[in-house]
């Protein structure tokens, strides 16, 4: 058998002292980001809210367990939903002494508030929780309300000269109801006794008016939600307060734009009834 060489030794001295240097490092390495991050886990009503670490994107809440920068200083929970950019984030601030080194998974429990849209055609309904024992004024339509527990009641839309309409609480986090509110038909109306009432031709204007706010209401409306969610998508990404102003100034004037399109159609369908 062949002697090994005196070069083939060196040769393998050297392979072994660099997986045992490239071991180290890695070692090192693993180590150091151990020591740089820390553990987190997360619970919420909101699975599908996506979790921030400062502006460090970390998963959804589903997943629970994340890894995150010991330098962080606030961990952030955002709704998913485009449509709901109402709901403020949830947000909790790290303290120094929940990231000392050495300490267990911090773990943390961060639920949203439910929130309810409550809208009416025509606008301007009496808004009621009726939770069967007792009943809470909420105000007049349009309206968010929020609550830190589901809605177990219906809500009641009244509004003088309309049915009473109700709908059902909801168990999301965010909840839009609209009520499309039908006239009374106990209330007597022009011509109700048997006698014909012809309609003077100088008022076929309301009739275009109608038309023209469905069209142009329809139009704004559209055109103002789809800016609302591009900046939607800059603040989820971003978590730059200055957005949610301008995010809220869209969304009015695109419900604006709703609203007027839904009182257009109202008001077309009504003279074509009565």
């Amino acid at each position: 058998m062949d002697r090994p060489t005196s070069g083939t030794r060196v040769r393998a001295v050297i392979l072994l002292a660099t997986f045992v240097l490239t071991g180290t490092a890695t070692a090192q390495r693993s180590t150091a980001t151990e020591e740089n991050s820390r553990w987190i886990s997360i619970e919420s009503n909101y699975p599908d809210s996506h979790v921030y670490a400062d502006s460090t994107w970390l998963g959804t809440a589903a997943e629970q367990i994340f890894r995150f920068p010991i330098g962080a200083k606030i961990i952030r929970l955002v709704a998913e939903d485009a449509d709901s950019w109402s709901v403020r984030p949830v947000i909790y601030e790290l303290q120094e002494s929940s990231l000392a080194q050495g300490s267990d998974t911090l773990r943390l429990r961060l639920d949203f508030p439910y929130y309810y849209s409550l809208e009416s055609v025509p606008s301007g309904a009496q808004v009621f929780l009726d939770n069967g024992d007792s009943r809470v004024n909420l105000g007049l339509s349009p309206l968010t309300w929020q609550t830190d527990s589901p809605v177990s009641g219906t809500f009641v839309f009244a509004k003088e000269g309309y049915i009473r309409t109700r709908i059902e609480g909801g168990a999301q986090i965010w909840n839009r109801h609209l009520a499309s509110l039908t006239r009374d038909s106990a209330i007597r109306a022009p011509g109700a006794d048997g006698v014909s009432v012809s309609e003077p031709g100088g008022k076929q204007w309301i009739n275009y008016v109608a038309a023209s706010a469905v069209v142009v209401g329809g139009i704004l409306a559209v055109h103002y939600k789809t800016q609302a969610n591009n900046l939607f998508d800059d603040y989820s990404e971003t978590g730059d307060p200055d957005l949610r102003p301008r995010i809220q100034a869209l969304d009015n004037r695109s419900a604006a734009g709703l609203i007027a399109m839904q009182a257009g159609i109202t008001v077309i369908v009504f003279r074509l009834v009565f």
